[in-house]
């Protein structure tokens, strides 16, 4: 199964109301702190999948190649279709025959951008790329933020916004 649920906005929205849940059993006497946080994060969960709706309804193409298969809640949510190099787990490389599949599907479906993540070497999607004459970029799943991101100001929101500005660039071409 693909453990990356909160790669969905309405996913982390419901994630959140359960952590406050939690915290207010654990700690009643901030309940109207952890309601307030959650309000207001909800809130920008729903802006964020709006925005994401409304930038991905105008793309022309809905394909993804991607190092592997991360983000099946994202695609689901809005209407793309993955097709990993890899499946969900990132610690193999393909064979030779899966090899061949992703670069006769990235050819057929005019794919110009391959995907691999922060935590995933380049190395297989370079080579893909460079077969079909497609470009690279990362499409985070949120997995490797540091602390020198947060403390620069990266968060969940920051890394999503990101994420759509790739994804609309490369499904755009």
């Amino acid at each position: 199964n693909d453990p990356h649920v909160w790669l969905d906005p309405q996913n982390a929205k419901y994630e959140m109301n359960q952590i406050k849940k939690a915290l207010i059993k654990a700690d009643p006497d901030n309940k109207d702190y952890y309601e307030a946080n959650y309000k207001k994060e909800a809130a920008r969960c729903d802006e964020l999948d709006q925005q994401y709706k409304k930038e991905l309804a105008q793309v022309s193409k809905r394909e993804l190649v991607v190092a592997h298969e991360a983000f099946g809640y994202l695609c689901r949510a809005y209407d793309l279709k993955q097709i990993g190099i890899e499946g969900i787990q990132s610690d193999s490389e393909p064979d030779a025959a899966r090899m061949k599949e992703i670069i006769q599907f990235a050819k057929k479906h005019d794919v110009g951008t391959i995907f691999f993540e922060e935590l995933v070497s380049p190395k297989v999607a370079e080579t893909i790329a460079k077969e079909i004459g497609a470009k690279t970029a990362v499409l985070d799943t949120l997995e490797g933020m540091s602390d020198e991101d947060q403390k620069a100001g990266a968060d969940y929101f920051s890394v999503m916004e990101e994420n759509l500005r790739t994804l609309k660039k490369a499904l755009d071409n």
